[in-house]
């Protein structure tokens, strides 16, 4: 990784950070959660990040062939569903969501949306009615986290030139 890439990712993670923090809630579009990172700072083609978005995918994403939908349209568009783990306590929490990755020359946008925590006896909550709740506040918090270490790890795959020569 050169020193560019680095900067960028420090800058971009940084700010990310902060802002989030400085809110201690999740961020809200027309009334629903909905995380989106655009970065501008990554060298290649779209088809090209539209690869490496695929091969993030398939290596972050436990059966890739139920979750990832491409568009073939060349339009460089993936979308999926997922989910993640966290806990408050004693208590287990699991996060379902929706992502979307729109590959261009040189950037790319990623967006969570459709966001909910199943807990334990399995019904679905939207995060917008957790984000209301008081006392939520740790679990605001590692839900922002996982899905900064996504916006991070899913930009190192997407600045990463894979070598054609193996």
């Amino acid at each position: 990784m050169n020193i560019r890439t680095t900067v960028c990712i420090l800058l971009f993670l940084l700010s990310t950070v902060q802002r989030v923090a400085a809110q201690n809630e999740m961020p809200i579009r027309d009334g629903k959660v909905f995380y989106e990172n655009i970065d501008s700072s990554v060298l290649g083609n779209a088809n090209e990040l539209h690869g490496r978005a695929r091969l993030w995918m398939a290596d972050k994403f436990r059966d890739v062939k139920e979750v990832i939908k491409v568009d073939d349209t060349g339009n460089h568009i993936l979308m999926g569903k997922g989910n993640f783990r966290f806990s408050t306590g004693l208590l287990a929490w699991t996060v379902d969501f929706s992502i979307r990755i729109d590959s261009k020359d040189n950037k790319y946008r990623v967006q969570f949306y459709d966001m909910k925590t199943v807990g334990s006896e399995g019904k679905g909550t939207p995060l917008e009615e957790v984000n209301k709740r008081k006392g939520w506040g740790k679990g605001k918090n590692q839900i922002n986290e996982h899905v900064l270490l996504a916006f991070e790890s899913l930009q190192q795959a997407m600045a990463s030139e894979t070598t054609k020569d193996f």
